[in-house]
């Protein structure tokens, strides 16, 4: 392994010249159904890395940062997410998939009129979280769990008074008796 300093410096390697209209490419079928890459277009390569000149030039960059936008140094935007039950592989998400549409071929014919029968249009209803709203069904479905939900959190309250134990809640905390102390001592 060769070590380079200022006397033994690397040798140049000439890049070769590059051209700035390019052309670009997409997929197109033909009649037997395969897919074949053909060009689509020309780009102008120069005018689209001169578009972003402004946005890569540090003094900009420094600008921005002193007039108080602190996101042009981050790389990547800070989020806060409970990701403990995403799928650590991509067989885990199939898997999740494959239960969701489980799930919705098992909805009455009616719920699944209501997403045109299209599992994608029940996916989408139910990431933006609006299942609810679209069919009665599952208004029903969040009463129960809701009352589930209130059988749970609301248990007697125990209190043994025979044997002077002390009262616990429904949160399972004890509370201790008050103790007063008054009165004078004679010595």
């Amino acid at each position: 392994m060769e070590f380079y300093s200022r006397i033994n410096k690397p040798t140049t390697i000439a890049q070769p010249k590059c051209e700035k209209i390019v052309p670009t490419y997409g997929k197109e079928i033909d009649k037997d159904g395969k897919v074949h890459v053909v060009e689509t277009g020309k780009t102008n390569l120069y005018e689209k890395i001169q578009a972003s000149k402004d946005d890569t030039l540090i003094y900009n960059i420094l600008d921005r940062f002193s007039a108080g936008d602190v996101s042009v140094l981050q790389k990547h935007q800070g989020y806060y997410a409970d990701l403990t039950e995403m799928p650590k592989t991509l067989a885990e998400a199939q898997q999740s998939l494959i239960t969701a549409e489980n799930y919705f071929n098992n909805l009455p014919l009616d719920v699944r009129a209501e997403f045109n029968h299209s599992f994608s249009e029940f996916l989408a209803s139910a990431s933006a979280g609006k299942l609810a709203e679209r069919h009665s069904y599952f208004k029903a479905q969040e009463k129960a769990a809701d009352l589930v939900n209130q059988s749970t959190v609301q248990q007697p309250v125990v209190d043994n008074k025979t044997t002077q134990q002390p009262v616990v809640d429904n949160k399972t905390t004890i509370q201790s008796p008050q103790v007063t102390t008054g009165g004078t001592t004679n010595e």
